[in-house]
């Protein structure tokens, strides 16, 4: 392990669902470039698709592409802030989409999600369009730490609909943002990073998850030591619970087999 590198082990699973014949979600998990391990850190990324045709499909994988390729080959040291190249990627992915739906009248009006969790040292940033979602489960405690771009999460933050009533109503997948929609979109990125604590747990979900298991549900799964199991664990349970959609989970967690 490289002085100044986090050790960090990541665990992923994709499911299709009990009702879709596509599996329009992506995700990345690695590996990253030898050289970019100090100075770009360790970058996940999970993105939800739309569109049909599989143009779903088509767009979260530009997304994770592009974005990959864009922020993997900014000029960065290690004490350099990543918050402007992870808006320059995420800008070249919402363009890059907007452009291939332009050009192929079979793509037209594709979109995507895309959150993006940067880890660095002992840091961490979020990048964040659409109502994936970015869990830090601590100490036994999960907490949400990006805000969904969606309707009814509009109408939470102005008082005129309570949390618990989300998921009674039909809008709730109404988006007000995502990637290939507009020429530029506006990304929710933490400007200030966040301590990562040994012991920490990050889990990002598409929709698919986090539409059927409510907090309490996440938490108790993420409680198993084996991240394996967990992300497993995860995706049984939504398609257990019919999984209409698409199911990813994507579990990060700092790797204590060295005992440091």
């Amino acid at each position: 392990m490289k002085a100044g590198v986090t050790p960090i082990r990541v665990f992923a699973a994709s499911d299709v669902g009990q009702v879709r014949t596509v599996n329009q979600d992506s995700y990345f998990t690695g590996p990253v470039p030898e050289d970019c391990t100090l100075t770009h850190g360790m970058l996940l990324l999970v993105a939800d698709g739309m569109g049909g045709h599989a143009a779903g499909e088509v767009a979260s994988t530009l997304a994770i592409e592009t974005i990959f390729s864009n922020y993997y080959t900014e000029p960065l040291e290690a004490d350099d802030d990543p918050v402007p190249a992870l808006r320059r990627a995420f800008q070249a992915a919402n363009q890059a989409i907007l452009v291939a739906g332009q050009r192929d009248h079979r793509h037209f009006g594709m979109g995507t999600t895309c959150t993006g969790l940067l880890l660095r040292g002992r840091q961490a940033w979020y990048s964040h369009v659409g109502d994936t979602r970015i869990y830090r489960y601590r100490g036994g405690a999960l907490e949400q730490i990006t805000r969904d771009h969606t309707l009814v999460q509009q109408m939470v933050d102005k008082g005129d609909l309570e949390p618990e009533e989300i998921h009674r109503l039909p809008i709730k997948h109404i988006l007000v943002r995502a990637m290939g929609s507009d020429e530029r979109v506006e990304i929710d990125v933490s400007e200030e990073p966040f301590a990562v604590k040994r012991g920490d747990r990050f889990l990002i979900s598409s929709d698919g998850l986090h539409d059927l298991l409510d907090p309490d549900q996440i938490a108790e799964l993420l409680a198993n030591d084996d991240g394996q199991a967990v992300v497993k664990a995860l995706t049984k349970a939504a398609n257990g619970a019919g999984a209409p959609d698409n199911v990813t989970v994507l579990l990060a967690e700092w790797d204590d087999s060295e005992g440091k």
